[in-house]
């Protein structure tokens, strides 16, 4: 696995060439900094104008000079590249960092990138890793997987198998292709759980599914290996291979005691298995005082699937007394991680209370609910028939409502979106 793998040019913007130089007058520059900021990218893009990198960079260094974050990322980024101006890697670090103490996520990667290599900047692998931690907390898939590849090689952080994973699998969520093979590598995994590691046998395991075809039986191997070894997420994913008969003969008494171990160690998707097991009376006998014990930790634990399910319990009153407030808590919960039918099913709770009241202003806020939620499960489903049926709802629920609950539904749909996708 190759170290210190650079992704500069991924937040480059991308430019072709300069065309002629201009020199504006001062009259054409307006005083707005954010007009002034547009202008430049204007110059820079060729928005309606010429491409023009010097006027591209004067304007950004006015804008800069003024505190403007993205114009110091961006100016930087000239530096860097010797566009508009003489390349000059140390100016180029001096607004990178100037954009990074603002929190700008891709300076903070960029100026990442620079101390990892030393340009403009002493080398210094530890300052780097800082600055992708600060970009990873944002969200920005490149800066996890070369966090990932900090942990992985012990370069300004202590070596860790289970951190260099966890921005990896971060990165992958996301798509990016490298974090993913680094998960399903397994001559890195064989190498790094030589010295039995709990958790790079643990990787090791995931990288045999990862496999093509999977090894089950060779994943079982190393997960009860780590599992030998305390590692909790080893006991999970061994109860699976034992539910499913994956690598293993089917033993749902085996996935009971792994599942067990690993819910009473705080394992939220433990919890919520061991839950079903009790509900269906797998490996153990049904008992539901448990399932609702098991579940509503597994729930508090963050568990999406699990929040979904006990407010459905309480909904319908399955196993519980029906309590409204308490189906609403918990499929708002689940709501706003991004579950569509918890977001389908709050909406159809909402417009069903609506009969049930005659009071003016609760109508309003349910029928507003009631949109609200059928509108993001229907902007999140994938599945055709459930988006299908989230607009239908929504419009039969438009139809009760006046002009503006429907525009005020549709604004904090659009809030609640935002919320969710982490915009």
């Amino acid at each position: 696995m190759k170290k210190n793998l650079i992704a500069i040019s991924c937040f480059f913007i991308l430019v072709f060439a300069a065309t002629a130089q201009t020199t504006p007058t001062t009259a054409n520059i307006p005083e707005d900094l954010n007009q002034l900021y547009a202008l430049a990218l204007d110059h820079l893009l060729g928005r309606d104008k010429p491409i023009d990198l010097i006027q591209a960079a004067r304007l950004l260094r006015l804008a800069a000079d003024q505190g403007h974050a993205e114009a110091q990322y961006n100016l930087g980024i000239l530096y860097f590249r010797g566009e508009g101006v003489s390349q000059d890697f140390a100016e180029s670090a001096f607004w990178m960092k100037k954009s990074a103490e603002q929190g700008d996520w891709a300076a903070q990667f960029v100026l990442g990138n620079l101390y990892a290599t030393g340009r403009g900047v002493q080398q210094d692998f530890t300052e780097a890793a800082r600055l992708y931690k600060l970009s990873s907390d944002q969200g920005n898939a490149l800066a996890q997987f070369n966090l990932g590849n900090a942990y992985a090689n012990g370069e300004g952080v202590p070596l860790d198998y289970a951190e260099a994973a966890r921005w990896w699998f971060s990165a992958a969520e996301q798509g990016h292709e490298k974090a993913l093979a680094n998960l399903g590598n397994r001559s890195y995994w064989l190498k790094a759980a030589a010295g039995g590691d709990p958790d790079a046998l643990f990787w090791l395991g995931n990288a045999y599914i990862m496999s093509t075809p999977p090894d089950y039986r060779k994943a079982v191997s190393s997960w009860k290996a780590a599992a030998e070894k305390g590692q909790v997420r080893a006991y999970y994913n061994l109860g699976l291979a034992y539910f499913n008969g994956y690598g293993v003969e089917k033993d749902y008494s085996e996935t009971f005691r792994l599942w067990e171990a690993a819910a009473e160690a705080g394992h939220a998707e433990a919890q919520a298995g061991l839950s079903e097991l009790y509900y269906q009376g797998h490996g153990v006998q049904k008992n539901h005082s448990e399932y609702l014990r098991w579940i509503t930790r597994s729930a508090e634990g963050g568990n999406a699937q699990s929040q979904y399910n006990l407010g459905m319990s309480y909904a319908k009153g399955d196993g519980v007394a029906p309590e409204a407030e308490r189906a609403m808590y918990w499929l708002l919960k689940a709501s706003y991680q991004g579950h569509t039918d918890a977001c389908f099913n709050l909406g159809a709770f909402a417009l069903s209370a609506v009969k049930d009241t005659s009071e003016p202003k609760l109508t309003s806020d349910l029928l507003i609910m009631a949109y609200q939620f059928f509108t993001i499960a229907s902007e999140l489903e994938t599945d055709f028939g459930k988006k299908s049926e989230a607009k239908n709802s929504a419009k039969k629920t438009a139809a009760l409502m006046t002009e503006s609950q429907i525009m005020e539904a549709q604004d904090k749909a659009t809030e609640t979106l935002k919320a969710i996708q982490g915009e």
